[in-house]
C-alpha cells in the first residue's frame, strides 16, 4: 500500500466555526471520541532493515518477542505522525485545562504532566518547522475591516490519512501483546537505557521502586 498516496482537497477553515467541524467543539464525549480515533497510536512492526535506514541502531530498539512468529529481527515502531496528531490532542485538552486537568491536578498538573504538554509543543514546532507548508493564503476586503482578511479556506493536495489510518489497523499489534511485553522479563543481552534523572526522582519522591 502507498501510504504516500495524495487527494485532492478543500478545506473550510473559517475564523468561527461556520460551518461546523465536530473537532472544533466544546469538550465533550463525542468531540473526545473524534479526536481520539483520529490521533490513535498503533505499535506496528518493522524490519531490522527498516531500522537501519531510519538511522538508528537495531541493537538498540526493542525487536518482538521470537514466540509472537514474526521473525528474528522484527522491530516495534509507530508511525510519527500519529504521534504528532496525539500531541495536538494533548494541547486541544490544555486548552480546555478546567475540563481535562483541574478536577485530577488542582492549578498545578504537575511536572509529568507539564512535561508532557512541553514535549508536545516543541515536538509540533520541530515538525512545522522541519515540514512547513507552503500553502499560500489569499485575502479578502469583508466589509467593516479597515485590513484585509486572510482567506485560509484553500485547495490542497494532502497524503490520504484514511490510507494510513488503514495501514496502521493491519499491520498493529495487540493489547494483549502490548501488555505481554510490558510484563515479560527483559531478553539477555537487549540494550536497556537508563531512566531520565527527572522520573528517578519523581519515583523516589512517590515511593516508586522499578528495580523492584
Amino acid at each position: 500500500m502507498d501510504l504516500g498516496e495524495v487527494v485532492n482537497r478543500f478545506e473550510m477553515n473559517e475564523l468561527f466555526n461556520r460551518p461546523v467541524d465536530p473537532y472544533r467543539g466544546a469538550p465533550s464525549d463525542e468531540v473526545d471520541a473524534l479526536w481520539e480515533s483520529i490521533a490513535d497510536i498503533g505499535i506496528v512492526l518493522i524490519s531490522g532493515e527498516d531500522v537501519h535506514r531510519l538511522g538508528k541502531d537495531p541493537a538498540k530498539t526493542v525487536k518482538a518477542p521470537k514466540h509472537w512468529g514474526y521473525g528474528e529481527n522484527i522491530h516495534l515502531a509507530q508511525i510519527d505522525g500519529q504521534h504528532r496528531l496525539h500531541c495536538l490532542n494533548v494541547l486541544r485538552k490544555w486548552a480546555h485545562y478546567d475540563h481535562y486537568f483541574r478536577p485530577t491536578y488542582g492549578d498545578d498538573a504537575g511536572l509529568l504532566q507539564n512535561s508532557h504538554r512541553d514535549h508536545c509543543l516543541v515536538l509540533l514546532l520541530h515538525s512545522l518547522t522541519c515540514q512547513p507548508s507552503l500553502d499560500v493564503i489569499t485575502h479578502n476586503w469583508v466589509d467593516t475591516q479597515p485590513y484585509p482578511v486572510p482567506d485560509f479556506n484553500m485547495n490542497r493536495k494532502c497524503k490520504n490519512h484514511d490510507k494510513i489510518m488503514d495501514w496502521q489497523s493491519h499491520n498493529r499489534i495487540t493489547m494483549e501483546q502490548w501488555d505481554e511485553i510490558a510484563e515479560m522479563e527483559r531478553p539477555e543481552g537487549d540494550f536497556i537505557f537508563p531512566l531520565w534523572p527527572e522520573l528517578v526522582e519523581l519515583n523516589r519522591q512517590n515511593g516508586v521502586n522499578r528495580t523492584e
